[in-house]
């Protein structure tokens, strides 16, 4: 018999308690036993189909989307594709600040690259910059040196698993005058999740995912384990510790189905050369000049 817990409201859950009678089957939410390392492998809902699952032609291997809290797909997607377009921003300045001093320092223009000038500002303190190409102990390039410097080794070991950490980075590089600043970029955040693309399913929770943020199954990556490293158990007191994962509950209808539609329709989706969309466009331009002309 399965349970159909509810919210305050009376709102159904996405997921339901399933007895460690029931098998395995598609819609299983699994946690790891250990959490910690990849945020990635932490959580997961099986998308092995039943019918592959009844039929054992999985071979006793399934494969589960990764479900992450929603700031942490935020930080490994949204804040971290805005981070990586401020890592160039950041590095193309401290080329060209370091060019211009080193030149200055050889009487002509110096060969320094953009990566040698990154790999130095990564490798050396900002003292031993400065010393090198004769900046003043205080100078305005010193200074944006040693600031673009600390920026990119922050970003460097910057673990994405951290929301606040890599949202704060974000801010300290709009700070540092490196793009435009997100004044609203809570509001921009919260509406990503209303717009989630393609690869991405959002779940409220259930069970023990208690974030109040809720969560985003990543459809994108498909991850695999063995059928036998998941323990049935949804109780953690019972739980021996002897695999892997375990089962804490299943998404229910509809919920399961829109998910496995998303899953079918992202790998299923054919993209067409830019060439056929150019004529494409050409031809509608053509209709329309056509019609505009038997006026």
């Amino acid at each position: 018999m399965n349970s159909s817990p509810t919210s305050a409201e009376g709102v159904e859950s996405e997921l339901y308690e399933v007895y460690p009678d029931i098998p395995l089957g598609q819609g299983d939410v699994i946690i790891r036993r250990i959490q910690g390392g990849d945020v990635f492998e932490r959580v997961g809902v099986v998308v092995t189909a039943d019918c592959h699952l009844a039929h054992k032609k999985h071979r006793g291997h399934l494969n589960f989307v990764p479900v992450l809290p929603s700031s942490t797909y935020l930080a490994v997607t949204w804040i971290d594709d805005h981070l990586q377009e401020r890592r160039l921003l950041a590095e193309g300045e401290l080329h060209r600040v370091m060019r211009d001093a080193h030149s200055a320092v050889l009487g002509h223009i110096s060969n320094l690259t953009p990566d040698r000038a990154a790999s130095w500002a990564r490798e050396a303190g900002s003292d031993e910059i400065q010393s090198a190409l004769r900046l003043p102990a205080v100078s305005p390039d010193g200074d944006r040196i040693a600031v673009l410097a600390d920026l990119l080794k922050q970003l460097d070991q910057l673990s994405y698993a951290s929301f606040e950490a890599a949202r704060d980075l974000l801010f300290l590089f709009c700070d540092a005058r490196l793009g435009k600043n997100f004044r609203n970029t809570a509001e921009s955040l919260s509406k990503r999740l209303l717009q989630l693309p393609d690869d991405a399913f959002f779940l409220n929770g259930g069970s023990e995912l208690t974030d109040p943020s809720g969560y985003v199954c990543y459809l994108r990556l498909l991850q695999r384990v063995d059928e036998s490293e998941i323990s049935l158990t949804n109780n953690p007191l019972l739980d021996r510790g002897e695999r892997q994962y375990r089962r804490i509950g299943r998404v229910r209808s509809p919920f399961v189905y829109a998910l496995t539609q998303s899953l079918g329709y992202m790998y299923s989706t054919i993209g067409l050369p830019t060439t056929y969309e150019g004529l494409r466009n050409e031809a509608v331009t053509a209709l329309r000049a056509r019609l505009e002309g038997e006026k």
